[in-house]
């Protein structure tokens, strides 16, 4: 399961596409070129699927959320200890590029 559309970002319109589509593609826009996509807000994309029954791919989509921690709980019921996020650093050159992003993350909320 890839959480974003690899399709949509900056670098993205420049190279192509960052990264597969997965078997399924939850964005809150679509994922318009991956073949099974899920368009809905987080956490609400998530509510039917199964426990522990993806490997979860994010990048870059938890620092639009509104409730980050509802979310993270629900990527990790989907995902178990198969979630791989990339997420905003305030440390990160680029972090000021990343319009209207609500969090950064200081550490990875996929690690206890």
């Amino acid at each position: 399961m890839v959480i974003g559309d690899p399709n949509n970002g900056d670098a993205s319109k420049l190279h192509g596409a960052a990264y597969g589509c997965g078997d399924v593609c939850v964005d809150l826009t679509g994922c318009p070129h991956c073949p099974n996509t899920i368009k809905a807000k987080l956490p609400d994309g998530l509510e039917n699927i199964e426990d522990n029954s993806h490997v979860v791919f994010i990048s870059y989509v938890l620092e639009y959320v509104d409730d980050v921690d509802q979310v993270v709980e629900e990527i990790k019921r989907v995902g178990g200890e198969n979630v791989y996020a990339l997420t905003l650093s305030p440390y990160q050159l680029t972090s000021y590029i990343y319009q209207g992003s609500k969090n950064v993350f200081f550490e990875n909320p996929f690690r206890d």
